[in-house]
């Protein structure tokens, strides 16, 4: 019975001091969204969750994020998805900002060049101008066999429908 005990309580410190290491951490940076844009080579869409990414400038070293993007151009039959690895957030003056977002290909059909295990680079930008999307923007920019340096985003083409929403919180090193 002492032993049930010790371990009940055990438990409770190790939760409460879980949860107490966990709101230290302060506000996460994070780009999410979905969204369409009329590209040169039809329409396009994106839908995106990414976490725990580096603040830039300067360039940070450590840019590792975790989450998952999809990605669709229908006019072509081009679907792929990735898990994302790095996340670099660039704050707005206003709110919002450009994010740089890096991941891992899991699947792309056809692959045009792409193959599973390269690194597909995308430029994601909140405008923070309505909740509408208006003024975002996004951007498929390369894939590599490796994996980039931690760079800052680029604005990319318009939305035309959809919300792209880039947060920089502070980050513990």
């Amino acid at each position: 019975m002492r032993r049930f005990v010790f371990a009940m309580v055990a438990s409770a410190i190790l939760a409460v001091s879980a949860i107490a290491a966990a709101g230290a951490r302060g506000p996460a940076s994070f780009a999410v969204g979905g969204a369409t844009a009329d590209f040169f080579v039809g329409s396009q869409h994106v839908a995106f969750s990414a976490h725990n990414g580096a603040l830039s400038p300067p360039f940070p070293s450590d840019c590792s994020a975790k989450g998952h993007l999809n990605h669709t151009i229908s006019d072509l039959g081009f679907s792929l998805s990735m898990d994302v690895v790095m996340l670099t957030i660039d704050p707005g003056v206003n709110g919002g900002g450009l994010a740089f977002l890096v991941g891992k290909v899991t699947k792309v059909t056809p692959g045009f060049g792409i193959s599973e295990g390269d690194f597909a680079w995308y430029d994601v930008q909140d405008g923070n101008m309505q909740p509408d999307g208006t003024g975002d923007t996004f951007f498929f920019e390369n894939v590599t066999a490796i994996p980039p340096p931690c760079l800052n985003g680029l604005p990319g083409f318009p939305v035309t429908s959809g919300n792209i929403v880039v947060k920089a919180g502070a980050l513990l090193p």
